[in-house]
């Protein structure tokens, strides 16, 4: 989700509204595909991307009203930790910070 309603994105410790994926860090198993679906309440574009896990899904603007929905698989073929970040830019300090514009997916055996 980016962008959540009511407060129109996540609080960062500095307590300022800012851009985020949530979840941003999760776990996956190996040779298990999941259907990964992201509501976008932003009026911007972002991505989720993975290179390590061949995913770079575009993600389209939305509203507050009507979010965006996107769509994309991930099929973890091995046991590892994969990074995955926002490519478009946004907030820059969303950006730089695990947990808002990029995190971690753990895939395990």
């Amino acid at each position: 989700v980016v962008d959540a309603p009511p407060l129109g994105g996540v609080k960062a410790p500095a307590g300022q509204i800012v851009d985020a994926f949530v979840p941003g860090t999760f776990t996956m198993k190996v040779g298990t595909t999941y259907d990964v679906t992201v509501l976008n309440y932003d009026y911007m574009p972002h991505t989720w991307t993975s290179p390590t896990l061949n995913v770079n899904a575009q993600v389209n603007p939305g509203s507050a009203s009507k979010p965006s929905v996107t769509h994309f698989t991930i099929t973890p073929t091995k046991a590892a930790t994969f990074q995955w970040f926002c490519a478009t830019p946004c907030n820059p300090w969303s950006m730089t910070h695990v947990g808002y514009m990029r995190g971690f997916v753990t895939v395990t055996a």
